[in-house]
C-alpha cells in the first residue's frame, strides 16, 4: 500500500454488506452520510425497507428504521468524545430527515475494548450494559437502542466479515474468506475489492501462505481491488492480480482504466519486464 497506515474505513461498509448480504433486498445502505453540520458525516446509515421488517442476524436484530453505525478502526481507540460527536449525529438526523428517536439507533463498531465509554454510559444511563454472546453489549440511550460490536469478540463463524477485519489472522481464517467468496454473487463480489485489498495487506504473512498451498487459483481469479490510492499502487495491484489470473477484462471492471491500458501492463508482465509485488 501507499503508507503504512491502512485505510480500515474502505473496508467497513463492504464487510457490513457481506454480513447482511442475506437481507439486501430490504435495506438500504449510505456510506458517509453527509449530514447538515459540517464537516460530520456518518460511517454508514442502514435504512430498512419496508420499515417493519425483522433482520434476524446478531448485529441487526436491534435495528429500527434507521441505524447509525460508527466504525473505530483496530488503530483507534472509541472515547467517551468520539460517543459526543455520535449524539451529534444522531440529533443532526433526526432534525434533517424528520425521524423521531424511537424510530432510530447507534451501533458503535470498535476492535479495542471501550472500557472507559462503557464505565461512562453505564453511569449515565443508570444501569450495566446488557451482554449478548461473543462481542455484543447493548442498552437504550435517550430513547434508541445502543449496542457496541467488538469485532475481535465476534464469531468468525456468525460474522466473517467483521471479525476478520484486521490484522493476526491466520491463514486458516484467509481460507475462510476466499471459500466465502463463492456466495456473494459476481455483482456484489466487485464492491468487495477495497475488503480484500485491507485484509491481505494488514495480513501479507497468512496471504502469502494461503497462496502458496492453494492448488488451484479459482477463487483468487474472482478477487479485484478498488484501488486508485496512487498511480504506482494501483499499477503494482494490477500487475499483482494479472499474476493470480484475474482476467484482464475483470481488472478492467474493477479499476475502470481503458483496456488498452490493462493489456499493455499485461504484456509487459508476461514479457517478464514487471514483478508482482506480493
Amino acid at each position: 500500500m501507499a503508507s503504512d497506515r491502512i485505510p480500515w474505513h474502505n473496508g467497513f461498509a463492504p464487510a457490513v454488506k457481506a454480513e447482511l448480504l442475506s437481507h439486501k433486498d430490504k435495506l438500504e445502505f449510505n456510506e458517509e452520510y453527509q449530514l447538515n453540520v459540517e464537516p460530520y458525516k456518518i460511517d454508514l446509515l442502514v435504512i430498512k425497507k419496508p420499515r417493519d421488517v425483522y433482520i434476524d442476524k446478531n448485529i441487526a436484530r436491534v435495528f429500527r428504521v434507521h441505524n447509525i453505525l460508527e466504525y473505530k478502526s483496530p488503530d483507534d481507540s472509541f472515547t467517551v468524545d468520539d460517543f459526543k460527536k455520535v449524539n451529534i449525529y444522531a440529533c443532526a438526523y433526526s432534525l434533517k430527515e424528520g425521524v423521531h428517536f424511537d424510530d432510530m439507533t447507534i451501533s458503535l463498531v470498535v476492535t479495542k475494548h471501550p472500557r472507559e465509554f462503557i464505565k461512562f454510559i453505564n453511569a449515565e444511563s443508570g444501569a450495566e450494559m446488557k451482554e449478548i454472546p461473543d462481542g455484543i453489549r447493548q442498552t437504550v440511550w435517550m430513547g434508541m437502542p445502543l449496542q457496541i460490536i467488538e469485532t475481535k469478540k465476534l464469531s468468525p463463524s456468525e460474522n466473517l466479515w467483521l471479525s476478520s477485519l484486521g490484522r493476526d489472522n491466520e491463514t486458516g481464517r484467509i481460507t475462510a474468506l476466499l471459500n466465502e467468496t463463492s456466495k456473494l454473487g459476481d455483482s456484489f463480489l466487485t464492491q468487495m475489492g477495497a475488503y480484500f485489498n485491507i485484509v491481505f495487506n494488514a495480513n501479507k504473512g497468512a496471504y502469502e501462505e494461503v497462496r502458496s498451498i492453494v492448488a488451484h487459483q479459482s477463487t483468487l481469479d474472482r478477487l479485484f481491488v478498488d484501488l486508485g490510492y496512487k498511480d504506482k499502487a494501483l499499477h503494482e495491484s494490477i500487475v499483482n492480480f494479472l499474476q493470480l489470473g484475474v482476467s484482464v477484462e475483470n481488472v478492467v471492471k474493477a479499476t475502470k482504466l481503458p483496456v488498452e491500458v490493462v493489456q499493455e501492463i499485461d504484456a509487459q508482465r508476461v514479457a517478464g519486464k514487471l514483478q508482482p509485488s506480493v
